[in-house]
């Protein structure tokens, strides 16, 4: 599936820093492929997190995801350990 805008929503920011949720079907391994969160690319920042809730249809799960690296319609998220 694709990234859905409407489903991102900022829950804080402090410190120079955003806090996002984010709900979607998608599993962890689709946001963090390079250019999911591309359509975010003037929202998200570097050093932001979101926190997902991931495969909601199937089996839920949580990740918080970190942005790496924003640019010209260019957004990379690592999950975090």
């Amino acid at each position: 599936m694709a990234f859905d805008e409407t489903a991102l929503s900022c829950v804080g920011y402090g410190a120079g820093q955003t806090l996002y949720l984010y709900a979607t079907t998608d599993p962890v391994a689709s946001m963090v492929e390079e250019g999911y969160f591309n359509d975010a690319d003037e929202q998200l920042r570097a050093t932001d997190v979101i926190l997902c809730a991931c495969d909601t249809d199937g089996t839920p799960a949580a990740e918080m995801l970190i942005v790496q690296e924003t640019g010209t319609d260019v957004v990379t998220v690592t999950a975090l350990q």
